[in-house]
């Protein structure tokens, strides 16, 4: 999805690990080049992880803590990294 000039991906997975969330967003974000924002979520045991991988041109103009703050305020979680 195109939101103004920024690629935004947003992905939901049931039961992946949280640890591969990262590097899950990494190989997301690579295609949409210097305006990508992707959003990638799991489900496992009853808790919902998130992460929020920004490209280095953009994270300038875009905070990806922000980001991910908001979107866990959404899901009902307090957040644990950042």
């Amino acid at each position: 999805e195109t939101i103004g000039s920024i690629q935004f991906l947003a992905k939901v997975f049931d039961e992946l690990d949280p640890k591969e969330l990262r590097p899950v967003a990494e190989q997301f974000l690579k295609p949409l080049g210097d305006n990508g924002v992707v959003l990638v979520g799991s489900q496992l045991d009853g808790k919902a992880s998130l992460v929020i991988a920004v490209s280095k041109p953009l994270s300038a103009k875009i905070s990806a803590v922000d980001l991910i703050k908001a979107a866990v305020e959404t899901v009902g979680g307090k957040g644990g990294g950042g």
